[in-house]
């Protein structure tokens, strides 16, 4: 089985946790970087939308939620040790015209159905991805 052969070992409060890298299947645009315990990786597994360990609210939470801008996971890859998993994704936003997706809501246990499309955001700021930041042959940070 797949969850054995990933090593959640980057200790956090008494969590062991995996590196989670987030990728545009699309573009190969580095969407994001988070956590994941192996509870939110059999969540993803699951279900195919993203799931993260939120190491300040202390549990997992579905990307996108809140926001409606979902990822769908297209292809799982496991680094050489291991220990970081990278997840080619289609990144959804809510949109009524979309198709409809049927999921779990790890807050509430409810199933909630959501219209989605292709072209939501990754990032809390509104941004396509969260690496929006620069750093300039200078040393200085610039916002592309």
């Amino acid at each position: 089985q797949i969850i054995e052969k990933i090593d959640f070992k980057v200790d956090y409060k008494n969590k062991t946790l995996a590196v989670a890298i987030t990728q545009c299947e699309s573009t190969n645009q580095v969407l994001m970087v988070a956590y994941m315990d192996s509870n939110a990786f059999k969540k993803t597994l699951t279900t195919g939308f993203m799931h993260y360990y939120s190491r300040s609210r202390d549990k997992i939470w579905l990307k996108g939620e809140t926001s409606g801008n979902i990822q769908k996971v297209s292809e799982i890859f496991v680094d050489c040790d291991g220990d970081a998993i990278l997840f080619k994704v289609d990144q959804l936003k809510e949109d009524e015209k979309g198709d409809e997706y049927t999921f779990e809501s790890p807050s509430t246990n409810q199933i909630k159905s959501i219209r989605l499309k292709s072209g939501g955001v990754a990032c809390h700021t509104k941004k396509r991805s969260c690496f929006f930041k620069k750093i300039t042959e200078k040393g200085e940070i610039e916002e592309k």
